[in-house]
């Protein structure tokens, strides 16, 4: 679809995707260019930040804050205290004794990590309240994997994480807008750039565009909120760069999903983060690693 269409356009998708051929779709595209631009006009949100988040990450910008201000915010969310205390007791962590209390999670964690986790939280509430448990589970995949490559790569390994939570975030708004029509694209096994193709031509805006307007609002890093926005672009950014490769890989080993091996490494694995096999076979195992005790935490 071409932005400032009108009437009925029947879309044929003639290309192939793994060797099955793609049906056409026909949606009205005036209806569908209206209905996007009257729910971003409304002030369209998936779903607040929890509010104990809101919070906690205004304590944590703050370095006058104490641990008892913190405390007291994380105990106010029992999900979120939960969460505190299940990492600080995770083997990522090692602690040689059971740490029971938020206080002493908080201290051991420190602010970058209690930032990652409460994103992270955030994060879950969103996806988990639209009922999309594969898509959360992608995320998750996607921000484990991008830690590791961040970890190799000297990237900022938490912004890496975060912005692996949120880069898909824009899906949310078609399964929730538009739920058979998106449907009839995730059951065509689009993926990847493909699939941002296919949403240009059915909604005239692609996921990654509607991401970026849904997370204006969300307190997240300005250096997210760009990886969320250009993670299928060409890019010098190397932020964005994990992302894109963290999103591939997650993908081709089965992090946070079933193994696809149709999606190819991407060239800049090696071009850019001078990554080989050898490397790629530890980023997978670290990464299905990590998944597993991420998802442990809950």
């Amino acid at each position: 679809m071409c932005n400032g269409s009108i009437g009925t356009v029947r879309f044929h998708f003639l290309e192939y995707i793994y060797g099955k051929k793609i049906m056409s779709a026909t949606v009205d595209s005036r209806a569908v260019s209206l209905r996007i631009q009257e729910e971003f006009n409304r002030g369209y949100e998936l779903k607040p930040f929890p509010d104990a988040v809101n919070k906690m990450l205004q304590a944590l910008r703050d370095p006058k804050s104490d641990i008892k201000l913190i405390e007291s915010i994380v105990e106010s969310d029992p999900g979120l205290s939960t969460r505190i205390l299940r990492l600080a007791n995770s083997p990522l962590f090692g602690a040689s004794q059971e740490i029971n209390s938020v206080a002493r999670a908080i201290v051991m964690l420190g602010r970058g990590k209690l930032k990652s986790l409460a994103l992270t939280f955030a994060g879950s509430s969103i996806f988990m309240g639209n009922s999309e448990k594969a898509l959360w589970n992608h995320s998750m995949g996607c921000a484990v994997t991008a830690r590791e490559i961040a970890n190799l790569a000297g990237v900022d390994v938490e912004l890496a994480f975060i912005a692996g939570i949120f880069h898909d975030v824009g899906k949310l708004f078609f399964w929730d807008i538009f739920p058979e029509e998106y449907a009839s694209l995730t059951k065509r096994n689009f993926a990847g750039n493909a699939l941002v193709d296919a949403e240009k031509e059915m909604f005239g805006i692609c996921h990654a565009e509607v991401g970026q307007k849904l997370a204006i609002s969300w307190p997240l890093p300005a250096e997210v909120k760009e990886a969320i926005r250009f993670h299928h672009s060409v890019t010098t950014n190397t932020l964005v760069s994990t992302i894109i490769l963290a999103d591939a890989l997650a993908w081709r080993f089965g992090i946070g999903s079933n193994p696809c091996d149709r999606i190819e490494v991407p060239e800049i694995a090696r071009t850019e983060f001078g990554i080989n096999e050898e490397a790629l076979d530890l980023i997978r195992e670290l990464s299905l690693q990590s998944f597993d005790e991420m998802k442990a935490i809950g």
